[in-house]
């Protein structure tokens, strides 16, 4: 059997991965979780908490007449869900994605300014209590309910069911 050299890693390759490999594992800062990828952290949503998973979170917009906040959840890093969020703001045809973008282009038509401010309201998993639910859903729907201002969500968003059921857990189909 003959094995060409030009398919082959050569000896200075093999050597600087494996060196890149162990000083890796003995370099606790790289082994670290990070938290936040923003260039700017000044302007991070979260504060430097941007990259948290499986959160409860809470959207204050403040306007010129008032202050309401929105309260949302992400099975994942918050950092794509607040993209899908911004996209939202800024294009018309995503105007109806969400009651917070639903709102912002209320905002918009008005012609009012406004800020928003993101909070962390809880982080939780995504471990199903019973099936149906998860202690993430959970925790939302306690959120929009304890929300002492007027809230942005739909009271109808206490009733949905739960998307994270057919993602981790998989149900088995009878015969």
């Amino acid at each position: 059997m003959k094995v060409s050299y030009s398919c082959m890693k050569n000896m200075d390759s093999i050597i600087k991965s494996h060196n890149a490999r162990i000083m890796r594992q003995n370099n606790p800062t790289t082994n670290a979780t990070k938290t936040c990828n923003c260039r700017d952290k000044g302007a991070c949503p979260l504060r430097g908490e941007c990259l948290a998973d499986s959160i409860v979170y809470e959207a204050t917009v403040t306007s010129s007449s008032d202050s309401q906040p929105y309260v949302g959840l992400n099975g994942g890093d918050f950092k794509s869900r607040y993209r899908n969020h911004t996209k939202s703001f800024r294009n018309k045809k995503y105007e109806k994605e969400t009651e917070l973008s639903k709102h912002i282009w209320a905002l918009k038509s008005k012609g009012s300014d406004y800020t928003i401010e993101w909070n962390i309201w809880k982080q939780s998993d995504t471990h199903q209590r019973e099936p149906g639910s998860c202690n993430l859903c959970m925790e939302e729907k306690l959120a929009i309910i304890q929300s002492k201002d007027r809230c942005i969500n739909k009271r109808t968003e206490l009733l949905s069911h739960c998307r994270h059921g057919n993602r981790k857990h998989t149900r088995l189909k009878p015969r």
